[in-house]
């Protein structure tokens, strides 16, 4: 038995690098099975953050009527599920010294309400706290006084504006009994008081089932849960696609990677045992060896898996949240997760070592070599046959999941139909390679030389052994494609919808919408008369007007707006002027009424005096444009259209010079205190900012899954060249000179990653914009990151190929020769 083993162990000493490569494949593959459960488990806790971090501790709020403030309020108190409830109220206060109804929020000085709204300090009935901008504009610190409903209160915090959500709106918090004394005070009010009770549950609580407790207590409340919060809901099922898909790519990627680094090492075991059994070995003895050699490997494996995926989680993540120039949420290494999965991956690594190697046992050692020296896919029509009706069946999913109505099913049909199209490209793909190739030959010879086209030549016919590598590139190309493009995606709308707030890089904008006393022209004319401004133009406040056609009456929303000046800045398309009225319409209108340049429209206004639509005045279209905020702008001298809430909203300047504007602007709102001055450039570092800080723990573990897999890739690259010795030898004997062999190595290395890279893209294309056809959402390539991703792989790939390929270009031709076909 001691001789046995001692066979058994001679792989190790003969074949060191065939060793080391599968021991590697295998400690990857472990590395990421791992980083991907413990990144799902991270990225859970990062969605909960999210949830913490706008709601604070509340899981669900509930709005009810004041008259069963009392009853209700007793029922909630007695209700087991319930940990914790705060009373709110939310309404508006007028602030003194801005004559203007401000957003104000009335609550109790408990834990939960200092979470929502992110306060610190107890609140008395003197307090209020305030976000910045609102404090800036009335010239407010803390500890410092201000009127407001005609009392005196003290400023005892300052809270963060929410720039990242485009134009920062107003807050004032006082206490709730203060709040009770200004509903009391007032006899009118525009939009009424809106009494919430925040409630924070027990653990492990069904919200739902909470919810349709207190409805049938009182039908006449409103619950919301804070996990159904349509914008949280949405990065949910974001992370829940994004989590799923690149488990399975990781699943793909690491398949790949031990099957290429396991492919030389059963070549070799294979033919041993084969050599072993004409000899005289007993099945027993077979058996032996084969549990000792992949034993071995397998524990030493995951053994190293183990530890490189607690070295990445600890230096790894470190060193990559300082070159992205971020931090990302802590993520804890399990360690009984971790060793579940490396026991779980030990198991099913040593059946696929095994049981290939069993067959040797039960057949013929002639009919193993002969096995053994295959070089194409059994079953080749077959394959070709499934590929393409696989191919067939995902198209027609795909289709039927973009045009048949949403019934919440449409999601998993086109997923699994980007899945099957994936299969059906990566199932048909080897058989059509070699007719590329064969295409591409002649272009080759004639453009880099006889030793390029020995090297492709010699590829054709090795269609099994390259596809694993050139499908392992793709993987790893398509985990940077499907990653960048999704985040520069989600990244783009959000700018995009900045963008649609900010149509010039500084807007100025009036706090008090319809109470606001400024002179529009005045204010245009002190504005461009500022040093280093090319070009402002104002806007109103929108009101309703009604399109007369032939049919019925039309409602659209328009804004009184400078016409002149809103086309000099670009803001809206070029006017086709006449001697009658203009009106500038959305493309959305133009859709809707089914308008054009040039069409008339007579337009009428609501009489509240005589109940009515009256015809005001036929204008014509003067141009289709985007429209800022509403369907239409008219020029301020309609007067007709002018009324007594008719008001300054918004100013748009196109700057020279963007920090001395600003400073200018900051100035002016000394004298005009309810102007809000806003820069595209700082709202974008901060919506950038909190982006970075939401899918930080995505782009982390994205980049950890891509350097692991790209060591995999390297060494899969090596443990190909190295299994091409006999080749390279032969080629020597036949007068290619070692400059030559070097080229044929560099040529096929070249040829595996622009075929993985070109396959790679596609697929990662057809993956992303299967998940973002779900939300009707444009793609957003990031072509910057994709050339570089390939450009670098190329290179490192080249760089990596020299010293190998100078090592083997030197070895003694006799010693090659004897070498076996791997």
């Amino acid at each position: 038995m001691k001789t046995i083993y001692g066979v058994a162990l001679r792989l190790f000493k003969t074949n060191k690098f065939i060793v080391f490569s599968s021991v590697f494949g295998i400690a990857v593959a472990v590395c990421l099975f791992i980083t991907i459960v413990l990144y799902a488990e991270s990225a859970k806790k990062t969605v909960s953050q999210e949830i913490k971090d706008l709601y604070g501790e509340m899981d669900l709020y509930v709005e009810y009527t004041q008259e069963t403030e009392s009853t209700f309020y007793r029922f909630l108190e007695k209700t087991p599920e319930i940990e914790e409830i705060s009373k709110v109220i939310v309404t508006q206060a007028q602030v003194d010294s801005l004559q203007a109804d401000i957003y104000t929020v009335g609550v109790e000085n408990d834990s939960l309400a200092k979470s929502r709204y992110k306060f610190n300090r107890d609140l008395n009935n003197k307090s209020v706290v305030m976000n910045e901008s609102l404090a800036e504009a009335l010239n407010l610190k803390v500890g410092e006084q201000v009127k407001i409903e005609q009392k005196t209160f003290i400023l005892t915090d300052i809270i963060s504006d929410l720039k990242e959500t485009g134009i920062a709106p107003d807050r004032m918090i006082f206490s709730r009994e203060s709040v009770l004394s200004f509903i009391h005070e007032q006899k009118e009010y525009d939009t009424p008081p809106t009494y919430i009770v925040m409630i924070k549950t027990l653990q492990n609580i069904d919200f739902m089932a909470l919810s349709n407790k207190i409805i049938e207590n009182n039908s006449d409340v409103k619950v919301t849960i804070v996990e159904e919060d349509e914008f949280l809901k949405s990065n949910i099922n974001s992370l829940t696609i994004f989590v799923k898909i690149l488990s399975i790519i990781v699943l793909c990627v690491t398949s790949l990677l031990i099957v290429s680094n396991f492919d030389l090492l059963l070549y070799k075991n294979k033919n041993q045992l084969a050599i072993l059994r004409s000899i005289g070995a007993t099945a027993k003895q077979l058996v032996v060896i084969i549990f000792v050699q992949s034993s071995l490997i397998n524990l030493t494996g995951v053994l190293f898996g183990f530890l490189l995926s607690w070295g990445s989680q600890q230096f790894m993540h470190g060193w990559l949240e300082k070159l992205f120039s971020f931090t990302t949420s802590s993520v804890m290494f399990d360690i009984k997760a971790a060793l579940f999965i490396v026991a779980a991956s030990a198991i099913i690594i040593q059946l696929f070592l095994m049981i290939p190697l069993f067959k040797v046992v039960k057949i013929l050692p002639l009919k193993v070599i002969q096995e053994n020296e295959s070089l194409d896919f059994s079953y080749k029509k077959n394959r070709k046959k499934m590929g393409k009706l696989i191919g067939i069946i995902s198209i027609l999913l795909l289709i039927a999941g973009a045009v048949v109505p949403d019934d919440g099913k449409s999601v998993g049909v086109i997923l699994g139909a980007s899945l099957l199209l994936l299969i059906s490209i990566f199932t048909l793909f080897p058989i059509y390679l070699p007719e590329i190739l064969k295409r591409v030959l002649p272009f080759l010879q004639r453009i880099l030389g006889k030793e390029s086209y020995i090297a492709i030549k010699n590829l054709l016919p090795q269609v099994r052994k390259n596809t694993f590598i050139i499908l392992t590139i793709s993987m790893l190309i398509m985990i940077a494609v499907f990653g960048s493009v999704i985040l520069k995606t989600i990244q783009q709308n959000e700018l995009n919808q900045l963008k649609r707030d900010y149509p010039t890089s500084i807007v100025v904008s009036s706090r008090l919408m319809y109470e606001s006393s400024i002179n529009p022209e005045e204010l245009l004319q002190k504005i461009t008369e500022l040093p280093n401004i090319s070009a402002a133009s104002t806007v109103s406040t929108m009101f309703e007007a009604e399109f007369l056609n032939e049919e019925k009456p039309l409602p659209f929303s328009y804004a009184l707006a400078d016409l002149e000046g809103l086309e000099k800045q670009g803001i809206i398309s070029s006017i086709e002027r006449n001697n009658r009225d203009i009106i500038v319409i959305s493309n959305d209108l133009a859709e809707r009424f089914e308008l054009k340049i040039g069409d008339h429209m007579n337009l009428g206004l609501y009489s509240e005096e005589q109940q009515r639509i009256l015809p005001i005045n036929d204008f014509v279209v003067g141009g289709i444009s985007q429209i800022h905020r509403g369907d239409a702008y008219l020029d301020w001298s309609n007067q007709a259209f002018r009324n007594e809430f008719t008001t300054f909203h918004k100013l748009f300047v196109t700057p020279t010079h963007s920090a001395s504007t600003l400073a200018a602007l900051n100035d002016l709102k000394k004298q005009y205190p309810e102007l809000q001055v806003n820069s595209y450039r700082e709202t974008v570092e901060q919506a950038t900012e909190m982006f970075y800080q939401r899918w930080s723990i995505f782009i982390v573990i994205l980049a950890s899954i891509f350097i692991l897999v790209l060591a995999g890739t390297f060494s899969t690259l090596i443990n190909n060249i190295y299994s091409k010795r006999k080749e390279f030898a032969v080629l020597r004997v036949m007068g290619v000179h070692p400059i030559g062999i070097m080229k044929v190595i560099m040529t096929q290395i070249i040829t595996y990653v622009l075929i993985g890279l070109c396959l790679g893209t596609l697929a990662g294309l057809i993956l992303t914009f299967s998940v973002l056809v779900i939300d009707q959402t444009p793609l957003a390539i990031n072509y910057t990151l994709i050339f570089l991703v390939g450009g670098g792989m190329l290179l490192m790939s080249v760089i990596l190929s020299i010293p190998v390929s100078i090592k083997l270009s030197r070895q003694s031709v006799s010693e090659e020769l004897t070498k076996d076909n791997k």
